[in-house]
């Protein structure tokens, strides 16, 4: 851009309110990069601009929870010995969750949030394409035939373009993917940032009976649904990510890499290979909750990446450590705290009272007050709990989120809620299938010799030079 026009004549205040209207950072990027003027205007108001812009990127109703996770980040990475404990932060922050959390934020102003506000505008948006394309082909199908498997992974779908989300839709993924983020801030024993774990307490910072109290129980029964869908989605990722290692561990592995003297327990812990013993079957569903403690950012870490770095990833923190980091305190035991939903009954009567045919009304926020979906699900249903297991195949395909014009035209209005439900995706045959200790044996039933493997010659000292963990056969989730 020429130096004489008149943009670049513009006063600096008049350009700084040109920058604050960039819809996207993309859009930003473009005009500094184009003009050297607004560049060095940027440069001078960066932390407002950029803060302004990514806080602009999220549902009004969903911003005091992005700043909050900003914050929380901030006070997790950068707090010193003898400031506020764990606990009494996570306290703190309920006392004003969920409709005065900007309270909160502005007693706990700590520093400048722009690069998380950006970090965690990508991190969300990542997901939320992630679920349409993993979910919406559920919601299709479902609603022509019940004939339908759940998978860990839609990838026959990927040709298929990005569906396009309402406002509405946006915002309740966006409103659930922060609140289980804020939840992991609040909550999780452990905590990640690029030089590993830097935290693992005993305990988390709260029972998850207490968890369900300050956090989830006084939000209404579709807003816990919603916190729900996410946990679902990730476990039924991080699944199917599971089983490929499992599979990939059968083809490379050696079986001296899963034979351990009898007796000598700790060998077996020690071993960079313990997840993938029999032993550890039953604490599968531990590490992935695990996992899911870790946060967005670092399962996006696992999704996006492959091969070797994907399984050091997935498996991190196994060798000799592994117990420290089985967690069986984070969302999952907390939604089970939860007891009967008490309003229930008047949302049912809300939805007896309205017209089929009807475009759910909006708060002032743009929030649909009780969304189509889950109104429908509930449909002539007695009291039910929070979260309640068996519409666990209604929040395979995020039945909280849709508007009502997507639900109708898939057709699953039209189906009864009680035959849908009972279709959903089952983690039990991942967890209760022979495990990676067992399937090797069965292929290499005798081991003579622990210095040879099973074809007679001799065996190295690292198993990951028998790993080809890169190899074009590594699928993630795909069955």
């Amino acid at each position: 851009m020429s130096e004489d026009s008149a943009f670049e004549r513009l006063s600096p205040e008049l350009q700084q309110q040109i920058l604050l209207q960039s819809d996207t950072l993309d859009t930003l990027y473009a005009l500094i990069r184009a003009s050297p003027r607004l560049y060095q205007v940027f440069r001078l108001n960066k932390e407002t601009i950029l803060s302004t812009i990514a806080l602009c990127q999220f549902h009004p109703a969903v911003q005091p929870e992005a700043m909050a996770i900003a914050k929380l980040e901030q006070q997790q990475h950068h707090s010193k010995p003898g400031t506020q404990s764990q606990r009494d932060i996570s306290l703190s922050f309920c006392d004003t969750f969920p409709n005065q959390i900007y309270r909160w934020c502005e007693a706990n102003a700590l520093g400048p949030v722009s690069a998380d506000l950006c970090k965690l505008d990508g991190t969300i948006q990542f997901f939320i394409k992630d679920y349409g394309r993993n979910t919406l082909p559920v919601l299709d199908q479902l609603g022509q035939s019940q004939d339908l498997r759940i998978l860990p992974e839609y990838r026959s779908y990927n040709h298929i373009p990005q569906p396009q989300l309402s406002l509405t839709e946006t915002g309740r993924l966006q409103r659930a993917l922060c609140r289980f983020e804020v939840y992991r801030c609040l909550f999780s024993r452990c905590s990640h940032d690029h030089h590993g774990i830097h935290k693992c307490l005993i305990d988390p910072p709260l029972t998850t009976g207490e968890q369900a109290k300050v956090f989830l129980q006084d939000l209404p029964g579709f807003q816990v649904d919603e916190i729900a869908c996410i946990r679902d989605y990730l476990v039924r990722r991080l699944r199917g990510i599971y089983d490929e290692l499992e599979n990939q561990a059968v083809r490379t592995l050696p079986v001296e890499a899963l034979t351990f003297e009898e007796f000598d327990e700790s060998a077996m812990w020690r071993s960079p290979f313990f997840l993938f013993t029999t032993q550890a079957q039953h604490q599968q569903q531990d590490h992935l909750e695990h996992l899911l403690s870790l946060g967005l950012p670092y399962i996006r870490q696992i999704l996006e990446s492959s091969g070797e770095e994907q399984r050091d990833l997935f498996l991190h923190h196994v060798r000799g450590s592994v117990v420290d980091h089985l967690e069986r305190d984070f969302l999952s035991k907390a939604l089970q705290c939860l007891g009967l939903n008490p309003n229930i009954i008047s949302d049912r009567n809300a939805w007896l009272g309205i017209e089929k045919e009807f475009t759910p009304a909006c708060d002032e926020n743009g929030y649909s007050e009780l969304p189509q979906g889950w109104l429908w699900g509930y449909y002539h249903l007695e009291p039910s709990k929070y979260a309640h297991p068996a519409y666990k195949g209604l929040r395979d395909w995020g039945y909280v989120f849709w508007d009502y014009d997507r639900l109708q035209e898939s057709g699953i209005l039209r189906r009864d809620p009680n035959e849908v439900r009972k279709i959903c995706f089952s983690d039990y045959h991942g967890r209760h299938k022979p495990s990676v200790e067992q399937r090797l044996h069965a292929l290499c039933p005798s081991v003579n010799d622990p210095e040879y493997g099973s074809d007679g010659q001799e065996s190295f000292s690292s198993m990951d030079e028998f790993i080809d963990w890169d190899a074009d056969d590594l699928v993630l989730g795909s069955h």
